[in-house]
């Protein structure tokens, strides 16, 4: 499951340039960083968000922070992952290298891993 987390934080440098109200790489800054796609969602779709929310507000979502290094070794090569417990809880990893918007930004991004969006990124 850590490796679809990949080109999320392979584009990290270029999300974390964005204004805090931009949710998506455009495609010239996907192809400039070698990535052939149209859009890259960071935002998750509102029923995640909002069922991420809940279960971070019930306790269910504990935060590591790490060392981008230990974030890396911890999340095959990512900046961040989660790790979904058999009581239905989640431990999100995040890397200490992301800091302000983007941080919160990536936080949202996770949590609504754990509430269940999908690896794919689907935006419905």
């Amino acid at each position: 499951m850590k490796h679809w987390l990949a080109p999320l934080f392979a584009l990290a440098a270029v999300l974390s340039a964005c204004s805090p109200t931009q949710n998506v790489a455009t495609l010239a800054e996907v192809e400039a960083m070698g990535f052939a796609a149209s859009a890259f969602p960071l935002a998750p779709p509102a029923r995640y968000a909002a069922a991420g929310l809940a279960m971070e507000q019930r306790g269910r979502i504990d935060y590591v922070f790490v060392t981008p290094a230990a974030a890396r070794q911890a999340c095959g090569g990512s900046g961040a992952c989660i790790w979904r417990r058999f009581d239905n809880s989640c431990r999100v990893t995040i890397s200490t290298e992301y800091t302000g918007d983007f941080l919160v930004a990536m936080m949202a991004h996770e949590r609504a891993h754990c509430a269940g969006w999908p690896a794919s990124h689907p935006m419905v």
